[in-house]
């Protein structure tokens, strides 16, 4: 073995060693049963997850339990992933591990079986004819890289295929916005991105969120994302782009990077504004050749590109180490599709001792690294440019000190205005009160989030802020838990960003604010008024709008 394993990952492979040996030996008393005509049912395969954050060595991890498998048995192993990044990786780290080892690739015209390791493409290997053929071999053991796909048609009707093969299944990411299960059962082994940085195995992430005058608010979603198309109208401006690349310069110039756009054409336009401006970079797309991809990626590692554009094509099996900067041009509603982004730019690399994210979409304000929680707490509030390390240190400092905020704040409610630091990693300290079954979040300056039963599992958002703690709804509806969790936890961040600028309550309306107070209806007289009365004025106008259209809703669908 030519690997040098971490702890976890020994941990790792234990686990699903032992897994393994218990279908192995149920299969073997399953094929006595068969002989003896005993046999009630089908056999049922044993699959298990592994999460393991980006950079964790997920591809290290399932090779060398594949050449553990392999020495136990006479069988083979199947590899499966969507991807040719993932295919070749998992070919090379495999070679690496057993480098006498004969692996079989099976992509498009090439059809590489019989070898001990067999590394497939999906969309090649689900194919009726190919299936057949390959149904002849004895897989052993099958792997699904990024196993958040394998919820698809093609993924499972390859394992229906191969009913007596152990399944493993590895990703980063295991939640869906379809809300389908990768398993109906916990992983075997879960390791985040947040212990890998806190384990030193990766960077640390630092993030800086930027000012944005983009409106989302009619982009249609579907399937839990944004529309794709309606979304790049909204972002892909020359404004918009060339904001992007002067943000580059002032916070991250010379860090190689990678920027995530809506579509080919945003991330085209992006490259062209980044140009434009001195900073030499290219856009890597599904047609991209192979051999250009390379090209660009060594360039990109010499120092001649300062880094590459991309839509999809590098969230998933991408590992330039060197990468230090992750620029989110992409606003995005999906929590796996963020942390697939971000990772890119986690591995540790010599000279690199963190990674900047320019969140330059609010992503940082809908999605942190870790999923929702009310039993966690982190506990930490990253400030610019500070680390896990250096958060935890300051705020020990502020024990010590008994330092706390004095400010006070009745209205919190106004869009935050200029570039700020948020913390990725922050989760809320959650408290359940017994008496009758509400959560409550105290958070910022002794303000109150309550999560208030409805009955039949939902819950009413309430608040309270400091200091008048007069009690309000947050939102109309009731909601589920977990989205009410989601809802409620989205607010506490806009608070807390709100509060980061509240002394602008007192200076006069943005002509933007006066053009939509006007296109409200609302009257006021601009000379008198103050920013953050008229923000009030604008909250108040809106939820009264949209209780309307709720109400009318309710009344054509009753």
């Amino acid at each position: 073995m030519s690997f040098i394993l971490r702890d976890y990952q020994e941990e790792a492979i234990s686990l699903v060693m032992a897994a393994y040996q218990d279908h192995k030996e149920r299969l073997e008393r399953y094929k006595a049963d068969v002989m003896y005509g005993l046999v009630q049912g089908e056999f049922v395969a044993r699959k298990e997850l592994i999460v393991l954050g980006t950079g964790g060595g997920k591809t290290v991890i399932f090779s060398e339990i594949i050449r553990m498998i392999l020495e136990l048995s006479s069988g083979l192993a199947l590899v499966l992933a969507h991807r040719d990044d993932l295919i070749n990786q998992a070919i090379d780290k495999y070679h690496v591990c057993s480098p006498e080892t004969v692996v079989g690739k099976v992509k498009g015209s090439v059809m590489e079986l019989g070898g001990q390791v067999t590394v497939g493409s999906v969309a090649s290997v689900c194919k009726a004819k190919r299936l057949k053929l390959m149904q002849q071999f004895n897989y052993s053991i099958i792997v699904i890289d990024e196993a958040h796909h394998a919820s698809s048609n093609s993924y499972q009707t390859i394992l229906k295929a191969f009913p007596h093969a152990f399944i493993l299944l590895v990703t980063a990411t295991p939640d869906r916005l379809d809300n389908k299960k990768i398993i109906d059962k916990k992983p075997i082994f879960e390791k985040d991105l947040i212990k890998l940085v806190r384990a030193g195995y990766l960077c640390q992430p630092k993030a800086r969120a930027i000012k944005t005058d983009v409106d989302l608010d009619e982009v249609h979603t579907s399937m839990g994302d944004f529309k794709q198309e309606e979304l790049s109208l909204a972002v892909n401006t020359p404004a918009r782009n060339n904001h992007i690349a002067k943000k580059y310069l002032e916070y991250a110039a010379g860090m190689p990077f990678i920027g995530f756009g809506v579509t080919v054409a945003h991330a085209e336009a992006l490259t062209f504004a980044f140009n434009e401006m001195g900073i030499p970079c290219q856009c890597v797309t599904g047609e991209t050749k192979d051999e250009q991809r390379q090209a660009w990626y060594a360039e990109v590692a010499s120092g001649s590109l300062q880094g590459l554009f991309s839509i999809g094509v590098l969230t998933e099996g991408f590992d330039l180490p060197c990468i230090s900067c992750i620029i989110m041009g992409r606003p995005t509603m999906s929590r796996s599709l963020y942390v697939q982004m971000i990772g890119r730019g986690s591995r540790l690399h010599e000279g690199k001792d963190h990674f900047l994210i320019l969140d330059i979409t609010d992503n940082c304000l809908k999605h942190r690294l870790t999923p929702h929680n009310l039993n966690k707490a982190l506990d930490l509030k990253l400030k610019d440019n500070e680390t896990i390390e250096e958060a935890e240190e300051r705020e020990k400092r502020e024990e010590e000190e008994e330092h706390e905020r004095q400010k006070q704040v009745r209205k919190l409610k106004e869009k935050r205005k200029e570039d700020m630091i948020v913390n990725l990693l922050q989760q809320f300290n959650w408290q359940k009160r017994e008496s009758d079954g509400a959560y409550i979040c105290q958070f910022g300056n002794g303000h109150k989030l309550a999560l208030q039963p409805a009955g039949y599992n939902t819950f009413y958002i309430w608040q309270a802020l400091a200091p008048a703690y007069t009690k309000e709804k947050v939102q109309a509806g009731c909601l589920e838990l977990d989205i009410a969790l989601q809802e409620a936890e989205k607010h506490i961040l806009k608070l807390l960003a709100i509060e980061e600028s509240i002394p602008r309550r007192g200076e006069a309306p943005t002509e933007k604010q006066k053009w939509f107070a006007w296109r409200l209806g609302i009257e006021f007289d601009e000379y008198e008024i103050t920013r953050g009365e008229l923000s009030d004025l604008i909250d108040k106008a809106v939820k009264e709008k949209e209780e309307k259209k709720r109400k009318k809703k309710e009344k054509i669908e009753a």
